[in-house]
């Protein structure tokens, strides 16, 4: 710890967030539930934006709090309404990340198209329960085989929400 005033490096574990696309300048509030190891002593908070965010990011005001013996949360921080977010990178080669919101549970399935259509990879095909999640995709169909580059569409259809979006693999 020699110089560190008393700081020391343990180890990490990566939140990702998922920022909502805005265009303006105002501050927005976001929440994230961080699951602290049993012992843990202290928590380092570090912003880290990446390459796709085009200005900058600032982060103001860090609050953490400690709560336990907790039976219910009332006022746990769910997505508001279904979303299919754009794949992160796009262009992309050999894998690219898709993220989704649901407000609610339900039966969720999510798939790669070629063009013509033909569904050639099943990301996701189960129940899951409220919240974000993010899939990573690595260019290969059902059957284990690298797909061509070229336009694919992703599909998620959850309960009666349905949306795609179109994303571009190159080598």
């Amino acid at each position: 710890m020699g110089g560190n005033e008393g700081f020391g490096d343990i180890w990490a574990s990566d939140i990702p967030l998922i920022f909502p696309k805005t265009k303006s300048f105002d501050w927005t509030q976001f929440y994230v539930d961080v699951r602290v190891v049993e012992g843990a002593k202290s928590i380092d908070v570090r912003l880290h934006p990446l390459g796709r965010f085009q200005g900058t990011v600032y982060m103001d005001a860090l609050e953490i709090k400690k709560i336990s013996d907790v039976t219910e949360v009332e006022n746990q921080w769910l997505p508001v309404s279904f979303n299919l977010f754009q794949n992160y990178p796009n262009p992309f080669n050999p894998s690219t990340i898709i993220s989704y919101a649901i407000p609610q549970s339900t039966n969720v399935h999510v798939a790669i198209y070629d063009m013509l259509g033909r569904e050639i990879k099943t990301l996701v095909n189960n129940d899951q329960n409220a919240g974000v999640y993010s899939i990573t995709w690595n260019g290969e169909n059902n059957y284990g085989n690298k797909v061509s580059s070229g336009t694919y569409i992703y599909r998620i259809n959850a309960g009666e929400f349905v949306q795609a979006r179109k994303m571009l693999l190159i080598k």
